[in-house]
């Protein structure tokens, strides 16, 4: 799978994250329900551009997409192994208003842009330590791949939504619909992370494990980005 055909991959998934969150910011804002901006405490480009055997190349959406999306912030990159060729492409979407953003994940979006699922989503439970202390994540692993003229392509994702603080596979219901309910500690927000490798036939367990090696490392500097309590 070219290197073009990866980026088209993640600009797609974010288009398709970003008509949800267009259609949700409509509803809110004739309900009159828009809410002060929650600020990240670090921008997430702080996040490394090298990190462990990687280095990495920044992945820009185009204004459109921008305008579509409706993210407060995002980052999206390719880091590169040049020992051993491994390639993980990471996206963080940021949104720190109530009632805005988008609940789907990788099992609504990759399939509408054209993908099946190989195998059912699991959970793989992580922790890692932040500048609060340790935390624990879990990230839902999704399997999918795609006809294409020189072969299937495979894709590996792992993902993870972070809302006030809590880490899990899935960030549907995390919305806040409540225009009047109270700020938590680290205010109002939602964060999609999505890591994602690209197996040769076969590879799945390997790309799931670049996966989970990268994360590690990478969420951690995510966490150092995200509002925390004494920034509510």
């Amino acid at each position: 799978m070219t290197n073009t055909n990866r980026s088209l991959l993640v600009v797609a998934l974010v288009v398709l994250l970003g008509v949800g969150a267009v259609n949700r910011w409509v509803r809110v804002s004739r309900a009159g329900a828009a809410h002060a901006l929650t600020p990240l405490a670090l921008p997430l480009a702080e996040i490394p551009t090298e990190i462990g055997p990687y280095t990495a190349r920044d992945i820009p959406l185009s204004s459109d997409v921008m305008r579509v999306a409706a993210v407060d912030s995002y980052v999206q990159r390719e880091y590169l192994d040049g020992g051993t060729g491994r390639r993980i492409v990471l996206y963080v979407g940021y949104w720190g208003r109530e009632n805005v953003g988008m609940g789907h994940g990788p099992e609504v979006c990759y399939p509408a842009a054209g993908w099946s699922v190989d195998a059912p989503p699991f959970d793989y439970a992580l922790s890692f330590d932040d500048l609060a202390g340790p935390v624990k994540a879990v990230l839902a692993f999704h399997r999918f791949f795609r006809a294409q003229p020189e072969g299937v392509a495979r894709c590996a994702v792992g993902f993870v939504a972070v809302t006030s603080g809590e880490y899990r596979p899935s960030s549907r219901g995390v919305f806040f619909h409540q225009p009047g309910s109270s700020r938590p500690e680290g205010g109002h927000y939602l964060a999609q992370v999505h890591i994602s490798a690209y197996p040769d036939e076969g590879g799945w367990v390997a790309a799931e494990q670049d996966i989970v090696e990268f994360a590690a490392m990478i969420l951690p500097h995510v966490a150092r980005c995200l509002p925390r309590a004494a920034d509510g």
